[in-house]
């Protein structure tokens, strides 16, 4: 919970809009005052709304500058010693044009530092009019100079963005004619084509668009820049906020926790600069912004760890802030002051984040629009991310991300009692053709750009507490049926009629982790001292917290040994600034080798948290598999009681005691056993929307019969496109 003496400190206590403001909006006041056909009326209140303007002007401009205020000048010393009299620095080269790392950007990230040491109200710089000086000198040799990058991004987003805690720290104390220039250099989204405004985009355009209106006191451009923030706050099946809350940037591709989670930080920050003034955004965006927050982005943070599923390209990037402190932000702000009907929900939230801690139940997340499955408890997490015909995998980009072809292929995540140490700095280090989850030639395919999909069915559902997760995988000249049912601590994966014809070996690999020291197997225990160490034909293997179970009668290699970087490593460029900070570490990782060419391969293991010993490990209950086949593949519950199958045509699975069931489209099916009824959820596996009929039978004879219509995938209300129905398990 957020409150006063609470670990987040609390916001700067924010201005009080008037109380003509605060007893009608402007226009009704307005109206209000003014009877018809009299002048004086009409001067009085238009006196009145510039009244209001001047106060809802300076409201911004101080909201503004106590967040510029607190960021960190730490480079104002070395910026200030260094700097040169026409007000460049000799070590930046003001002639690049890289459209990845732009170094002219450095310049304003300096200035920056020396403006905010400007602007305290204490220390050496406060006020200094040599520094104010050094200040004035380096802005004018950037409109001087004039860098150009050859990416628009760092043209018209990224340089204003870096420039603008200048000119909002520093406003009227530069020369009017500078000044002038540096405002009228901000971008305003109504200036930008259509395609560069999309998402994310348009929220950097927006803030542009806030500051050059507060600065000169322009309100036609600040409501401009209000009205692209309102744009954004909508659910949709372009860039943006989709109906299952997760967010999607450069194409149908999930960035939750890359441009989404940025989105929210702004938009959490640009909402409370307007609270109150007439500019401000309505209850129900920022209710719709609670709810991206708790839902959209929430499920996907465990410990220091945020999904790298939900990254895109920015998987590679080094984080000086985590991005679950991020969230953690972007929450304070919204329960300080934006959504009050949705403060337990963010309250929640903001307690795990802020404590680091795991929640205290279990719930599921199918996140239908991007082809992904979240799934916390409280001893552990598990994400599957897959790609179809609807959506783009993954992409790479400005010399990022370039070894992550397969992350769309079904790579799961597994985080545990290492509460996200599990995985984090590790991803120079990671052998890219054994990511978690994932069936792959053991090869990493180059690409560039958006990496699109092949096949349509491919599907997510859940329900609360427990879900599934099939995909069929075309790629690299790689076939594969792969399923996933995840409930309570336990996931199951099955795969079926994997095929490969290429000159490399294939694996499923179940998990490629930080070693944490200690761990037993099957195969006997394993030394906290080797800094190498293998063993083949793995039945069980108890690892921090995580046990992992054959399930087939195959075993599995596994595989301790210390990884890291040489300077002539291709990943070091592939991985930039992550990579060039990546320590020796040991990696443990644990697959199944289907061999050279294989024909009609398959696996089924289960991992299950909480498992922290071997005899725990072999005493473990496990899911029952029905059938893993070309044809069709599901399991329940280790208890019998919850249900998941994914066909792949129609057909009919075994459930026991001579009942089956039948359907005759391609659908998955998540259901429920109470007593004689199985309560069903169920969707298309293509996604398009189609009627199927579902029967269950006991010994040749029906016992139950529905039909039902399951709702196409481009849904943009916020419901799930399964179809409900109970069918009958007895007579």
């Amino acid at each position: 919970m957020i409150a006063s003496g609470a670990g987040t400190p609390a916001l700067p206590a924010l201005p009080s809009p008037t109380a003509a403001t605060q007893a009608t909006p402007p226009i009704l006041a307005t109206q209000a005052m003014a009877a018809p056909g009299t002048a004086q009326a009409t001067a009085v209140a238009q006196q009145a709304s510039e009244q209001d303007a001047t106060t809802d002007f300076g409201a911004l401009l101080g909201r503004m500058r106590n967040e510029y205020k607190g960021a960190s000048a730490w480079q104002a010393d070395a910026a200030l010693s260094t700097i040169l009299a026409h007000g460049e620095w000799s070590d930046i080269n003001y002639r690049d044009r890289s459209v990845g790392e732009w170094t002219p950007t450095l310049h304003l990230d300096r200035v920056r530092a020396m403006a905010i040491a400007y602007s305290a109200t204490t220390g050496k710089h406060s006020r200094s009019p040599k520094v104010r000086d050094s200040i004035v000198r380096a802005l004018q040799a950037w409109v001087n100079r004039s860098p150009q990058s050859d990416n628009w991004w760092h043209n018209t987003i990224g340089a204003p963005s870096a420039l603008m805690p200048t000119l909002v720290l520093m406003d009227t104390e530069l020369p009017q004619d500078l000044r002038n220039a540096l405002i009228a250099s901000l971008v305003s989204p109504v200036s930008v084509p259509a395609d560069r405004k999309t998402a994310q985009n348009l929220i950097w355009y927006a803030r542009q668009a806030i500051v050059k209106g507060t600065l000169s006191r322009n309100s036609a451009e600040l409501s401009a820049g209000r009205d692209a923030l309102h744009a954004t706050l909508a659910i949709t099946s372009n860039e943006g906020i989709q109906a299952d809350l997760s967010f999607h940037q450069h194409g149908n591709q999930l960035y939750s926790g890359g441009y989404g989670l940025t989105y929210l930080a702004d938009m959490a920050g640009l909402a409370s600069w307007m609270q109150g003034t007439r500019w401000a955004l309505t209850a129900a965006d920022l209710t719709l912004l609670a709810d991206y927050a708790a839902t959209g982005i929430g499920p996907l943070a465990r410990g220091d760890w945020l999904d790298w599923s939900a990254r895109g390209r920015e998987i590679t990037r080094q984080e000086s802030v985590t991005r679950p402190a991020v969230l953690r932000d972007a929450v304070t702000k919204l329960v300080a002051s934006l959504a009050p009907d949705r403060h337990a929900a963010l309250n929640a939230l903001h307690d795990r984040l802020q404590a680091q801690a795991a929640p205290t139940s279990t719930s599921t997340h199918a996140y239908w629009r991007s082809d992904f499955l979240a799934h916390q408890t409280s001893k552990g997490y598990f994400s599957v991310k897959m790609i179809s015909k609807r959506t783009v995998g993954t992409e790479s980009g400005n010399g990022e991300n370039l070894s992550g072809y397969w992350l769309p292929f079904g790579t799961t995540f597994i985080v545990g009692a290492g509460n996200g140490a599990e995985y984090l700095g590790l991803q120079p280090l990671l052998d890219w053709s054994a990511l978690p989850g994932t069936t792959a030639p053991e090869t990493v395919p180059d690409f560039n750009g958006y990496l699109r999909g092949t096949e349509e069915r491919v599907a997510v559902l859940s329900n609360t507490n427990h879900g599934l997760a099939s995909m069929q995988v075309s790629t690299q000249g790689l076939s594969a049926k792969k399923f996933w049912f995840v409930d309570g601590n336990t996931m199951l994966a099955l795969g079926a009629d994997i095929r490969y014809a290429g000159a490399h070996r294939v694996r499923t690999t179940l998990n490629q982790t930080l070693w944490a020291g200690s761990g037993a197997s099957s195969a006997g225990a394993l030394s906290s001292t080797a800094s190498t160490q293998s063993q083949s034909g793995v039945k069980w293997l108890a690892h921090h917290g995580v046990g992992y179970l054959l399930l087939d009668g195959q075993g599995a290699s596994l595989t301790v040994a210390e990884k890291k970087l040489v300077g002539s490593d291709p990943t070091t460029t592939s991985f930039g600034a992550v990579a060039a900070t990546a320590k020796p570490a040991q990696l443990l990782t644990l697959a199944i080798d289907h061999g050279l060419r294989p024909d009609a391969a398959s696996y089924a293991y289960a991992v299950i948290h909480g498992i922290t010993s071997a005899s725990q490990a072999q005493a473990a209950a496990k899911p029952k598999v029905l059938v893993n086949t070309a044809a069709a593949q599901g399991a329940t519950s280790a208890d019998g009681a919850r249900l998941a199958v994914a066909f792949h045509k129609a057909g009919q699975v075994a459930l026991g005691n001579g009942v089956t069931l039948q359907v005759d489209q391609p659908v998955v099916v998540l259901g429920q056993i109470t007593g004689s009824q199985l309560q069903l959820q169920t969707v298309d596996l293509a996604g398009t929307g189609m009627s199927v009929t579902l029967k269950t039978t006991k010994d040749g004879q029906t016992l139950d019969q529905k039909t039902v219509r399951t709702a196409a995938n481009t849904l943009r209300s916020r419901q799930t496109p399964a179809s409900a129905l109970s069918l009958a398990l007895s007579r």
